[in-house]
């Protein structure tokens, strides 16, 4: 299944604890890719452009072997791709999936930093970063939603609008920053976290989505 890795991802207890309580801890079924898709050591690459039902894939020195459960009656498609390099297997596996477009040339000019803590702290960190030379392009910032104290630890509100609390003036942060040729990045997903009571919530899209009926449950 295509989904988030999860919080624990196999270590235990964390991921029993957390998958009996909230399904957060992921499993050994989950990945981030869409389609079966590997390259191994020896330049070869493999995918499965059409297949997204359960399966099970061993590699060894000499030999290969592929387990799947099929649940749908189309045909299933298998590519090989073998190649002198690393790049050439890496070229055929998107020729199949699909390439992304080239990073824009901004990015290749200076560093794209990470920076998180509310706006107070990320003000300081650049502060200091500025004073220091680093010639910054971008600041990610993946806790513009937010964050809260769960039980299993300090995550983020996922309900992808910016949290006033945590960046109080944030226009003028960034005003601020463009005039140092700096942009500001976010992080988002297509999960949305069910956050009815926490008060930080302007507009709770979760209850928005699933009063119409638009998420797909468990």
């Amino acid at each position: 299944m295509s989904s988030e890795g999860g919080v624990g991802r196999g270590l235990q207890p964390l991921t029993d604890i957390l998958n009996t309580e909230k399904h957060q801890g992921g499993s050994p079924v989950t990945t981030y890719a869409p389609a079966y898709t590997f390259a191994t050591s020896h330049h070869r690459g493999f995918v499965m452009p059409n297949h997204t039902e359960l399966g099970h894939f061993e590699f060894r020195e000499h030999s290969f072997s592929v387990l799947l459960w099929k649940t749908q009656s189309r045909p299933i498609k298998s590519v090989f791709i073998l190649g002198d390099t690393y790049k050439d297997v890496v070229s055929g596996i998107t020729a199949v999936v699909g390439r992304m477009k080239a990073l824009p040339a901004w990015t290749q000019e200076g560093a794209v930093v990470g920076l998180q803590g509310g706006q107070d702290k990320v003000n300081d960190q650049y502060a200091y970063l500025k004073s220091h030379g680093v010639p910054m392009k971008a600041v990610w910032m993946q806790d513009w939603v937010g964050t809260f104290k769960f039980k299993e630890g300090v995550r983020l509100l996922w309900n992808w609008q910016l949290n006033r609390h945590h960046y109080p003036d944030w226009d003028n942060m960034v005003a601020d920053w463009a005039k140092d040729g700096v942009r500001p990045m976010v992080y988002m997903n297509p999960y949305f976290a069910n956050l009815t009571g926490h008060d930080e919530i302007r507009t709770n899209y979760f209850k928005e989505g699933d009063d119409n009926g638009y998420f797909l449950k468990n």
